[in-house]
């Protein structure tokens, strides 16, 4: 499964808005992640997060209750993901919020794909997919996101 959509400006300011809170308050929000390199990453936020905005985040793809957890990141100057997969998942996700470099690299067996940073781009697809983030130099901001769905409903 991989499938883009993007949502509206309202969703994306919220979580660009709490990526900001979450950042002034660092000892609280921060974590240490082995495969992000140079950025702030946020501990699973998913709780703080209400059943309206994760309706408009999913647009009906998936349920709320479908998400396992939620992270804000903010990649500094230099900042990438290294490649990994999610194992204990069975769909994630990547919902950029602003535009950038450094785009996300998605491993399949047949092709690569590389996706652009695009403000509002969200990519879901199955979590077993390798995938990275190349540097990015521009200060990229997402949301990264995994699903353990009873089923797809993708419309």
């Amino acid at each position: 499964m991989y499938h883009i959509q993007y949502l509206d400006k309202k969703t994306i300011d919220y979580f660009n808005h709490k990526l900001d809170c979450c950042i002034k308050d660092k000892y609280r929000y921060s974590e240490n992640r082995v495969q992000t390199v140079n950025g702030f990453q946020t501990p699973n936020i998913s709780n703080d997060v209400s059943i309206k905005i994760k309706k408009q985040l999913l647009k009906n793809i998936f349920k709320p209750s479908d998400i396992s957890h939620l992270h804000l990141i903010r990649y500094n100057k230099g900042g990438r993901q290294e490649l990994h997969t999610h194992p204990n998942e069975v769909y994630s996700f990547i919902l950029y919020l602003n535009d950038s470099d450094g785009d996300t690299v998605f491993l399949f067996e047949d092709r690569t794909i590389f996706e652009k940073p695009k403000k509002g781009k969200i990519i879901f697809f199955n979590a077993k997919i390798p995938h990275k983030a190349k540097t990015s130099y521009k200060n990229k901001r997402v949301l990264v996101g995994a699903l353990k769905p009873v089923e797809f409903v993708l419309k």
